[in-house]
């Protein structure tokens, strides 16, 4: 047991940091013997960076390829990210595509319950980390400030502008670490800006139903799944829950994720124009809609 697993999670302002494995179901489908192996190696790097800088080990958050620390002194938080992500590229792994870790960091105030954190702070780390790809540290313009003059040497940042956060109503300036050696180049932000989508933009925060939106993704990125519906008696928020899914599946669907009502239709004829339509597909050359 690593030292920081003794240590009692800290309350008041500090800052989050959770990680991902990069493609993570198919390193385990290709290569379930080497991936064991990987994540054990992959854990001890984790404990190791988050140790030898005064972090707090949580419960893995979400997937089991993620983990999860806090700190009270936002500086070790990001200098346990810079020694994290350079051990991990350092490592050999065995197998035909390395291992690579998106990090999401954000500082605020932390809500402890029975040994895990809820409220906005942490759900805007987690929504940090999902921005980004395998090797890339993103942080919170409330973390930048608070390190902004003490980070490692010859890190800097690199201002990626302000993106919307799933489920969250207020934007986040985001930053990447620009670690010297690493890579520093990635692809736009998974935000909702970059990828195609026309999903209503939410003015509340999405609270409380973190589980089902967890089950409605295990099932939809089943690839024997093609269709899924959900029921229930109106006004229990079915609606929302299936917008908030469809913003979590974005980064498994890079041609787009697409909100299209269908109530207002009572001609079922317009269905396939009508999706069409949505989804840019122009109609003609002789193809039915559907087709």
């Amino acid at each position: 047991m690593s030292q920081s697993l003794q240590k009692e999670l800290p309350t008041g302002t500090i800052t989050f940091l959770l990680t991902d494995i990069e493609g993570s179901t198919e390193l385990w489908e290709q290569n379930p013997e080497s991936m064991r192996a990987a994540l054990i190696r992959h854990d001890a790097i984790f404990d190791a960076a988050v140790d030898a800088h005064s972090g707090v080990h949580v419960r893995p958050r979400g997937e089991g390829d993620s983990r999860f620390a806090v700190f009270q002194d936002a500086v070790d938080a990001v200098a346990a990210a810079v020694e994290f992500q350079r051990n991990i590229a350092l490592e050999t792994w065995g197998m035909p595509n390395p291992v690579r870790v998106r990090i999401g960091m954000h500082t605020g105030v932390a809500d402890l319950r029975m040994g895990d954190y809820y409220g906005s702070a942490v759900n805007r780390s987690a929504r940090m980390r999902g921005l980004g790809h395998g090797g890339q540290s993103l942080l919170s313009l409330t973390t930048k400030e608070l390190v902004q003059d003490n980070l490692p040497t010859g890190v800097i940042f690199a201002d990626l502008g302000y993106h919307t956060l799933k489920g969250l109503s207020r934007p986040e300036n985001v930053f990447q670490l620009l670690i010297p050696g690493l890579s520093q180049e990635f692809p736009a932000l998974k935000s909702l800006e970059n990828l195609p989508n026309n999903l209503p933009a939410q003015t509340t925060e999405f609270i409380g139903r973190k589980d089902q939106v967890a089950e409605i993704v295990e099932n939809l990125r089943k690839r024997s799944v093609r269709l899924l519906t959900l029921t229930g008696p109106g006004g229990t928020g079915k609606t929302r829950l299936s917008q908030e899914t469809a913003a979590e599946m974005l980064e498994y669907f890079p041609d787009g994720v697409f909100f299209i009502p269908l109530a207002p239709i009572s001609d079922p004829e317009r269905v396939p124009t009508t999706i069409a339509r949505t989804i840019g597909v122009r109609e003609g050359g002789g193809l039915p809609p559907l087709e």
